[in-house]
Protein backbone atom coordinates (compact mmCIF):
# COMPACT_ATOMS: atom_id res chain seq x y z
CA UNK A 1 0.00 0.00 0.00
CA UNK A 2 1.28 2.86 -0.82
CA UNK A 3 0.98 5.64 2.14
CA UNK A 4 1.84 8.56 0.57
CA UNK A 5 -0.90 8.76 -1.92
CA UNK A 6 -1.07 12.32 -3.33
CA UNK A 7 -5.45 11.66 -3.69
CA UNK A 8 -7.91 12.75 -1.05
CA UNK A 9 -10.09 10.55 -2.29
CA UNK A 10 -7.30 7.42 -1.10
CA UNK A 11 -6.59 8.84 2.31
CA UNK A 12 -11.03 9.19 3.11
CA UNK A 13 -11.72 6.22 2.03
CA UNK A 14 -8.51 4.15 3.99
CA UNK A 15 -8.92 3.17 7.45
CA UNK A 16 -5.59 2.20 7.87
CA UNK A 17 -4.49 5.49 6.11
CA UNK A 18 -6.90 7.54 8.58
CA UNK A 19 -5.88 5.55 11.68
CA UNK A 20 -1.75 6.81 10.63
CA UNK A 21 -3.46 10.13 10.50
CA UNK A 22 -5.22 9.70 14.09
CA UNK A 23 -1.75 8.21 15.67
CA UNK A 24 0.89 10.61 13.72
CA UNK A 25 -1.56 13.59 15.15
CA UNK A 26 -1.67 11.46 18.68
CA UNK A 27 1.89 11.31 19.14
CA UNK A 28 2.44 15.09 18.90
CA UNK A 29 3.51 15.29 15.23
CA UNK A 30 2.19 19.07 14.04
CA UNK A 31 -0.01 18.89 11.01
CA UNK A 32 2.88 20.59 8.75
CA UNK A 33 5.05 17.08 9.26
CA UNK A 34 2.08 14.87 8.49
CA UNK A 35 1.71 16.70 5.37
CA UNK A 36 5.40 15.90 4.77
CA UNK A 37 4.40 12.30 5.44
CA UNK A 38 1.57 12.34 3.71
CA UNK A 39 3.47 13.63 0.76
CA UNK A 40 1.23 16.55 -0.02
CA UNK A 41 1.64 19.89 1.06
CA UNK A 42 0.73 21.88 4.07
CA UNK A 43 -1.69 23.85 2.14
CA UNK A 44 -3.25 21.44 0.39
CA UNK A 45 -3.54 19.32 3.73
CA UNK A 46 -5.46 22.15 4.96
CA UNK A 47 -7.51 21.83 2.22
CA UNK A 48 -8.29 18.05 2.63
CA UNK A 49 -9.57 19.13 6.17
CA UNK A 50 -11.84 21.57 5.37
CA UNK A 51 -13.91 19.54 2.46
CA UNK A 52 -13.20 15.80 3.98
CA UNK A 53 -14.89 15.07 7.10
CA UNK A 54 -13.52 11.97 7.60
CA UNK A 55 -9.67 13.34 7.48
CA UNK A 56 -10.86 16.23 10.14
CA UNK A 57 -12.31 13.66 12.18
CA UNK A 58 -9.21 11.59 12.14
CA UNK A 59 -6.71 14.55 13.10
CA UNK A 60 -9.32 15.45 15.57
CA UNK A 61 -9.19 12.34 17.50
CA UNK A 62 -5.38 11.98 17.34
CA UNK A 63 -5.27 15.49 18.95
CA UNK A 64 -7.80 14.53 21.75
CA UNK A 65 -5.61 11.83 22.41
CA UNK A 66 -2.82 14.06 22.86
CA UNK A 67 -4.30 16.38 25.13
CA UNK A 68 -5.15 13.47 27.25
CA UNK A 69 -2.13 12.38 27.53
CA UNK A 70 -0.31 16.05 28.00
CA UNK A 71 -3.33 16.24 30.97
CA UNK A 72 -1.90 13.13 32.31
CA UNK A 73 1.34 14.06 32.57
CA UNK A 74 0.74 17.09 33.88
CA UNK A 75 -1.32 15.35 36.46
CA UNK A 76 1.27 13.08 37.69
CA UNK A 77 3.71 16.24 37.46
CA UNK A 78 1.59 18.22 39.84
CA UNK A 79 1.09 15.52 42.20
CA UNK A 80 4.90 13.80 42.34
CA UNK A 81 5.28 10.60 40.75
CA UNK A 82 7.27 7.10 42.04
CA UNK A 83 8.92 4.82 39.59
CA UNK A 84 11.42 1.96 39.47
CA UNK A 85 14.52 2.51 37.88
CA UNK A 86 16.63 -0.72 36.83
CA UNK A 87 20.55 -0.50 36.91
CA UNK A 88 22.27 -2.96 35.47
CA UNK A 89 25.82 -3.93 35.80
CA UNK A 90 28.23 -6.24 33.80
CA UNK A 91 30.35 -7.57 36.62
CA UNK A 92 32.45 -9.54 33.92
CA UNK A 93 33.04 -12.76 31.98
CA UNK A 94 31.86 -16.04 33.21
CA UNK A 95 34.64 -18.64 33.90
CA UNK A 96 34.77 -22.33 33.95
CA UNK A 97 38.28 -22.93 35.68
CA UNK A 98 40.68 -20.98 33.74
CA UNK A 99 38.66 -20.74 30.70
CA UNK A 100 36.00 -17.70 29.54
CA UNK A 101 32.80 -18.83 28.92
CA UNK A 102 31.93 -17.40 25.26
CA UNK A 103 29.47 -14.71 25.28
CA UNK A 104 28.39 -14.66 28.84
CA UNK A 105 28.95 -12.24 31.60
CA UNK A 106 27.31 -12.06 35.26
CA UNK A 107 25.75 -9.06 35.56
CA UNK A 108 24.18 -7.46 38.53
CA UNK A 109 20.23 -5.84 38.02
CA UNK A 110 19.54 -3.50 41.21
CA UNK A 111 16.07 -1.65 41.62
CA UNK A 112 15.79 1.59 43.21
CA UNK A 113 12.36 3.48 43.82
CA UNK A 114 11.99 7.01 42.87
CA UNK A 115 10.18 9.92 43.28
CA UNK A 116 9.76 12.87 41.68
CA UNK A 117 8.27 14.99 44.22
CA UNK A 118 4.99 17.04 43.38
CA UNK A 119 5.82 20.52 41.10
CA UNK A 120 4.39 24.15 42.50
CA UNK A 121 4.40 25.02 39.01
CA UNK A 122 2.43 22.39 37.58
CA UNK A 123 -0.45 22.51 40.45
CA UNK A 124 -0.64 26.42 39.52
CA UNK A 125 -1.13 25.66 36.16
CA UNK A 126 -3.47 22.87 36.56
CA UNK A 127 -5.26 25.21 39.31
CA UNK A 128 -5.76 28.06 37.34
CA UNK A 129 -7.15 26.50 34.08
CA UNK A 130 -9.43 24.02 36.19
CA UNK A 131 -11.27 26.09 38.59
CA UNK A 132 -10.04 29.99 37.57
CA UNK A 133 -12.87 31.36 39.63
CA UNK A 134 -10.58 30.09 42.76
CA UNK A 135 -7.66 30.10 41.66
CA UNK A 136 -6.93 33.01 39.63
CA UNK A 137 -3.23 33.85 37.86
CA UNK A 138 -4.34 37.65 37.05
CA UNK A 139 -5.05 40.53 39.48
CA UNK A 140 -8.28 42.46 39.52
CA UNK A 141 -7.66 46.11 38.01
CA UNK A 142 -11.50 47.10 38.46
CA UNK A 143 -10.95 50.99 39.19
CA UNK A 144 -13.77 53.72 38.92
CA UNK A 145 -12.30 57.29 39.00
CA UNK A 146 -14.76 60.37 39.25
CA UNK A 147 -14.31 64.24 38.65
CA UNK A 148 -11.34 66.18 37.96
CA UNK A 149 -8.19 65.92 38.54
CA UNK A 150 -6.04 69.06 39.13
CA UNK A 151 -2.88 69.56 36.71
CA UNK A 152 -0.40 71.49 38.65
CA UNK A 153 3.05 72.50 36.52
CA UNK A 154 5.37 73.16 39.31
CA UNK A 155 9.03 74.37 38.32
CA UNK A 156 8.97 75.30 34.25
CA UNK A 157 10.68 78.37 33.56
CA UNK A 158 10.74 77.80 29.41
CA UNK A 159 6.89 78.85 29.54
CA UNK A 160 7.00 82.22 30.82
CA UNK A 161 7.24 84.92 28.29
Amino acid sequence: MNVGSKKREDWEKDEYRLALLSIWRSTGVKNADIAKQMGVTYKTLKEWIRESPAIKEALETGKAELVKKLAGAMAQRAFGIEYEEVKTTVLGDVRKGSKVVENQQTVKIEKVTKRYPPDVGALCFMLTNLDPDNWKNRRNTDANVTGALPVVITGSDDLED
